[in-house]
């Protein structure tokens, strides 16, 4: 074999291992998908890409996020006249987080949409992507998926381990907690606003060491380091709010939250911002 077969060879044997590695990146890139959705696709990466085929086929993923904010961009591009896609979020227990964002690529273009969803806990989250049909033709093009902030790709139900783990009684019990972290304040009056400001009508504070009680005698909540948790103990389902959360700011003076429509009091349905003093209302409500 001459110098010049020789380097010939060299030449095709870099070139095999250039595509080798295209390829491999192109398949990292584009995870296998499930469709279903019971047995969701693992993600191990903040990204994630797939093809669009013009049919209305759901995938599903999955991944752990917060506390604190998801920011989720999804862009769809369409390779010919056009291509569209939903994508949705679901707790394991397939209560809605984020709902029928629709991002659509017109006549070869493209479509980005963001949305951002406050968590209050660390919660594994299951991920939908449905197509959109159009017709006999079209619907071809890629989606693209990018998770920012408060995400994990280990699952939230995943114990933490530490390799000198320090004994303490009942990890998992809130008894413990409180125990471990003195709870904060939340006795007093407050000013509400916000989507949920209406739950002033929860009237003024009482704290007795982690338990809380408010004007209105429907509600009671527990305090849990910074949170206070709180629920309807009636039973009742027609009312403005059944549950909450406030996250009480370092200075005592002010917490975050939200209150819900649900007997989940770490949703984030109606968010709310509150600061001590004497309320401008205070009734209860009908």
């Amino acid at each position: 074999m001459n110098s010049q077969d020789k380097g010939s060879l060299r030449l095709y044997a870099t070139g095999m291992f250039i595509a080798a590695m295209l390829l491999c990146a192109s398949t990292n890139f584009a995870q296998e998908r499930s469709k279903d959705r019971d047995n969701p696709t693992l993600l191990t990466s903040n990204e994630l890409s797939d093809d669009l085929d013009g049919s209305n086929d759901e995938y599903f993923y999955k991944f752990s996020a917060g506390p604190g904010k998801l920011t989720i961009t999804f862009d769809v591009t369409a390779s010919g006249t056009n291509a569209g896609a939903h994508l949705d979020l679901f707790d394991t227990s397939a209560r809605s987080i984020l709902t029928d964002v629709l991002a659509q690529g017109v006549d070869s273009g493209s479509e980005r949409v963001v949305k951002t969803v406050q968590l209050g806990r660390l919660r594994d989250i299951v991920m939908r992507i449905k197509g959109i049909k159009y017709g006999d033709s079209g619907g071809n093009g890629v989606y693209k998926v990018r998770l920012d902030g408060a995400v994990n790709f280990k699952p939230a139900d995943t114990p933490k381990t530490t390799s000198s783990p320090t004994p303490s009684p009942e990890p998992s019990s809130p008894v413990a907690s409180v125990m471990s972290s003195p709870p904060s304040s939340f006795a007093g009056c407050w000013n509400f606003t916000g989507k949920g400001s209406f739950a002033f009508s929860l009237g003024c504070f009482k704290q007795e060491g982690a338990h809380v009680t408010f004007e209105n005698s429907e509600f009671e909540g527990t305090v849990i380091g910074n949170t206070l948790r709180f629920t309807n103990k009636t039973g009742k389902t027609a009312l403005a709010y059944l549950s909450g959360h406030f996250v009480m700011d370092a200075g005592g003076k002010s917490f975050t939250g939200a209150v819900n429509s649900t007997n989940s009091p770490d949703e984030n349905e109606f968010p709310v911002t509150a600061t001590l003093g004497t309320p401008k209302v205070n009734k209860q409500p009908q």
